[in-house]
């Protein structure tokens, strides 16, 4: 049983010109997952052997964020920056053991042990977001989008990164729209993740392809929508 409590308090200021300033206070708990808790064996999609801790509290957490925005019209631009610290954060760290364990071929294989426990953690990072209207062109209404966000975390127990964040991603979208047809391609990339527990494997760096193609339609008193969409082409 669990009683996690969570308080927030936020604010904005209007600057003039379309900008404006946020910011948001926050104290937060979570309760830990039943996996968090009762997991004690193979994780079929990471080929880790993952083991919960009964003993987990609930994860607790202050945060504090500030935000810088900008709206005209359809286009607005938006950069947050925060940062977050944890009393007791739920991290899945590695133990630096093996676990010999008979997979689905009837083979023995040896497989990686993760270790779910709580740490004192700090978090921080930026968030960028953006929608630009462009020219219109041959009929069609340009929208450029485009996002980028970075998180660093760090073990305030033993200086090492914590396991599992995301690395720097970003995306750069283009929208066209005439009539009742919209047409979408999206780029998205990650970077490579170097910044990683020393008994963990940095991951390789991505990109994804994205294709959206969608028409509306009024079936009656109906607003219907059909689209095709084509995701992680190439």
């Amino acid at each position: 049983r669990f009683s996690p409590k969570s308080f927030s308090l936020s604010g904005a200021y209007d600057l003039g010109n379309g900008f404006s300033l946020s910011s948001n206070l926050s104290s937060s708990q979570r309760a830990p997952t039943f996996y968090e808790l009762f997991a004690n064996g193979v994780h079929v999609a990471s080929g880790a052997y993952e083991v919960g801790d009964l003993n987990l509290g609930l994860e607790r957490a202050k945060a504090v964020d500030l935000g810088l925005h900008w709206k005209q019209g359809d286009a607005k631009w938006s950069v947050q920056v925060y940062q977050t610290r944890f009393s007791n954060y739920i991290a899945l760290d590695a133990s630096g053991r093996s676990i010999d364990e008979v997979n689905e071929e009837g083979e023995l294989e040896s497989v990686p042990e993760y270790l779910y426990r709580g740490v004192r953690a700090r978090m921080h990072g930026v968030e960028l977001e953006g929608r630009q209207p462009l020219a219109r062109l041959a009929g069609w209404d340009l929208t450029l989008g485009t996002t980028i966000d970075l998180v660093r975390g760090t073990n305030r127990d033993t200086g090492e990164p914590l396991p599992r964040l995301a690395p720097v991603r970003g995306s750069l979208s283009l929208q066209a729209e005439s009539g009742p047809w919209l047409l979408q391609a999206e780029v998205r990339g990650a970077m490579r993740q170097d910044r990683v527990p020393a008994l963990d494997t940095p991951t390789a760096g991505y990109g994804i392809l994205r294709l959206n193609i969608a028409r509306h339609f009024d079936i009656g008193n109906l607003d219907a929508m059909w689209y095709v969409k084509l995701d992680n082409l190439a």
